[in-house]
């Protein structure tokens, strides 16, 4: 492996610009580590196209900041320059490169002037980790001016840290606001407790512990359902106070980070000790659905921890044949429990509980089938074949 010291030298300007948000800890912008970069097939430096180019197996370091691809394209552009101009096609338009300055005896040659990174291009098996905290996709663009990451292809992002995993097409995460939007096909989102999928988008807002899921949205809790247009996920803050760690090696490289495991079915809440889903809001076309009934409304706060929702606007409660209607409910998804009122405000009142309470079909008796076929069959009244009781006359 052939170990870029160079160009790491060249790179140190990346380290300008607003501090990163925690979040997902893709890219740290506020360090002033240097950048270290080993490829196995070499780092090609283009001085007219201001770019640098490694190629095989490439690692990219830089504080606990770590970038594989295989693949990695630095686009740079001399210090105070600001951003490149745009061409007719939309791409940065080339700007005039300048000279190098004669470097001195065995120090590694530098650009002119200073140069600062504006674009990283990771191409191929890109992946990212920084404590721990991981994010996979075929490609990766990071716009250092924007402070904006898009990730495209088989997107995977895990977060131990709240022990949750989601997954996509396409991610942008947006390094100033900690949000991270992702689409595309099959939109999952996992907790040790609870799957949530989406049609339209899935969102992650880390200075809020939120998720939020657009587009025909459910979300799944062993036999539970919650379906709505928008579910918002409130996720724990993390795992239990543990004992406090060694502190780690510089060396060593950061572990890899497993997805969560699926809860058992049946099995209690983890959120009690840290980890996943604490609270699910819905909105629009709700519907809660567990083994003992169904409910419908417009809105809903389900508690992951207790198995209560309450639904309000327009609800629906319905178990088997029956169903219970008002402007308020308090379900019971564990005990199957439903308390029904007519307002969603005690001081407002509302208009009048409905119920419809429909009886049990029971299966007929043994022989009644027979029975009601045998008095189908009978002769008339007046028929002298019509069987008399013992006694009686004939009339």
């Amino acid at each position: 492996m052939r170990r870029a010291g160079a160009i790491a030298a060249a790179l140190l300007a990346l380290a300008a610009g607003p501090a990163g948000a925690q979040g997902l800890n893709i890219l740290d912008r506020k360090s002033d580590a240097p950048i270290e970069i080993e490829a196995d097939d070499g780092i090609e430096w283009r001085q007219e196209d201001r770019i640098y180019i490694a190629r095989g197996n490439v690692k990219v370091v830089r504080g606990e900041v770590t970038l594989y691809a295989d693949t990695v394209i630095a686009h740079y552009r001399n210090a105070g320059e600001g951003p490149p101009p745009a061409s007719k096609a939309g791409q940065p338009a080339k700007a005039p490169a300048q000279k190098p300055a004669p470097a001195k005896p065995g120090e590694p040659e530098k650009p002119a002037g200073g140069t600062e990174i504006w674009k990283i291009d990771a191409i191929g098996k890109m992946r990212i980790d920084n404590k721990g905290e991981q994010a996979f996709a075929d490609r990766g663009v990071y716009n250092v001016d924007l402070g904006v990451l898009t990730m495209t292809g088989k997107v995977r992002l895990l977060s131990p840290r709240q022990n949750t995993a989601a997954f996509g097409d396409e991610a942008v995460y947006d390094t100033n606001q900690s949000v991270t939007v992702l689409t595309g096909k099959a939109l999952r989102f996992e907790s040790p407790d609870t799957q949530i999928t989406a049609r339209d988008s899935l969102e992650y807002y880390d200075a809020k512990n939120l998720a939020v899921a657009r587009g025909d949205a459910v979300a799944v809790q062993a036999d539970k359902r919650v379906r709505a247009d928008v579910l918002t996920a409130h996720l724990n803050q993390g795992r239990a106070q543990q004992p406090a760690a060694k502190p780690a090696d510089p060396k060593a490289r950061p572990p890899q980070a497993a997805r969560p495991v699926p809860a058992t079915p049946g099995a209690p809440s983890t959120t009690a000790t840290g980890g996943g889903v604490e609270r699910i809001d819905a909105f629009g076309n709700v519907l809660l659905s567990s083994t003992e009934s169904i409910a419908r409304g417009q809105k809903a706060v389900y508690t992951v921890s207790t198995g209560v929702a309450i639904v309000t606007g327009g609800v629906k409660v319905t178990r088997g044949e029956s169903q219970m209607n008002g402007e308020q409910a308090e379900v019971n998804m564990n005990t199957g429990v439903s308390r029904i009122l007519s307002s969603a405000s005690p001081s407002s009142p509302g208009q009048r509980v409905r119920a419809l309470f429909a009886p049990a079909k029971s299966a007929p008796p043994p022989g009644a089938q027979q029975q009601m076929n045998e008095t189908k069959e009978a002769p008339p009244p007046d028929d002298p074949a019509r069987p008399r009781l013992p006694g009686q006359a004939v009339r």
